[in-house]
């Protein structure tokens, strides 16, 4: 326990232990000396706290931009690629968190798209029942015909069947047949 005192003209804080019986000590310390002693160890752990919280706030911002920042700016450039009509565009992130599943679920949603497109393609340019190009394709691919056998001094021919009666021939045997 620290006593007020003074010793050498100086206001000082005085504690005393015994050791043993015949044994005592006793300390002096001026109070000067243990005001700047305080003070210097009051700004080292202030420095140690700053240092630390800025250590902590630095690791802090660094796994959050490597686990969240850079994996949300990746799957916005894939998502703006689908957007622009890259349905299968590379996305590099595979973790099983919520972010992974999003992931999958923009990948499965480009997929799906460029399903979608395939089959609207084919449903756009062929006919259903043959499955050969419809009257649109035909003329797309007669008119490139034409401008690469111009384009080469080449000649071309066309071939038009008819055929008549074809409704009967549905109509009694069947699509299949």
């Amino acid at each position: 326990q620290l006593v007020p005192a003074t010793y050498l003209d100086s206001k000082s804080l005085l504690s005393a232990r015994r050791l043993n019986n015949d044994l005592l000590l006793i300390g002096v310390l001026p109070e000067a000396e243990l005001v700047e002693a305080g003070g210097r160890l009051g700004r080292t752990v202030a420095w140690v706290v700053l240092g630390t919280v800025i250590l902590l706030i630095t690791v802090l911002l660094v796994a959050m931009s490597f686990l969240m920042t850079r994996p949300l700016r990746h799957l916005m450039i894939a998502i703006s690629e689908i957007g622009n009509g890259n349905l299968t565009p590379k996305i590099a992130l595979s973790s099983r968190d919520e972010l992974g599943q999003l992931v999958r679920s923009f990948q499965d949603m480009a997929g799906n798209l460029e399903k979608s497109r395939v089959k609207i393609e084919r449903l756009a340019y062929h006919d259903s029942l043959t499955g050969l190009p419809n009257r649109f394709l035909a003329h797309e691919n007669l008119r490139h015909m034409i401008s690469l056998a111009r384009r080469e001094n080449g000649k071309m021919a066309v071939l038009f069947l008819d055929l008549d009666n074809f409704k009967r021939v549905n109509d009694t045997l069947g699509h299949q047949v």
